[in-house]
């Protein structure tokens, strides 16, 4: 399957640093030594993930545009490994695999969520972590998020409830 996206909303969001850094915040203490960054575009937010501890970061980009800025972004990283898939193609190559997975704006881009939950739970090793990162308030849906790909938008309870459908123990939301 080729993947067509642009990015032209990732270009917009490749300014907004401290937005980025919040983020990569609050998922710091979650996040191990080997890392999966599900939907990682161009690049911007794997910046923030590899750290010194950082052993293994795999980029799973599926838009052959995005995927192409990823690898000149990041290629001088021998930690970096580049995956121009969706995560549900690859996932199990990786079984107990991931100390952390981590999705920022994008489960809302994949129709199927409750699958997609499944596989990352494949995926991690035990007492491994998900970082997941959407937008909310689903009544702010509007034509901008379907032109731009978003099968949704979340509520708190919504997706806690499909995380724990999939097994996951929430530990902050």
């Amino acid at each position: 399957m080729k993947v067509v996206y642009e990015g032209k909303d990732l270009e917009a969001m490749s300014f907004s640093k401290k937005y980025h850094r919040w983020i990569s915040d609050v998922f710091r203490p979650y996040l191990g030594k080997r890392i999966a960054e599900v939907g990682a575009g161009s690049g911007n937010f794997s910046t923030l993930l590899l750290t010194p501890q950082t052993e293994q970061l795999v980029c799973i980009e599926p838009s052959e545009q995005m995927h192409q800025r990823l690898v000149e972004k990041l290629s001088g990283d021998k930690r970096v490994t580049f995956r121009q898939e969706l995560f549900a193609d690859v996932y199990m190559q990786y079984v107990d695999y991931f100390e952390s997975i981590v999705y920022v704006n994008v489960l809302e881009h994949i129709e199927n969520d409750a699958d997609e939950l499944r596989y990352i739970a494949c995926s991690l090793k035990s007492g491994g972590h998900v970082c997941i990162f959407v937008p909310a308030l689903p009544w702010l849906y509007s034509d901008l998020d379907a032109s731009v790909g978003h099968y949704r938008r979340y509520t708190k309870q919504h997706l806690e409830q499909l995380l724990k459908d999939a097994g996951f123990k929430i530990l902050r939301s």
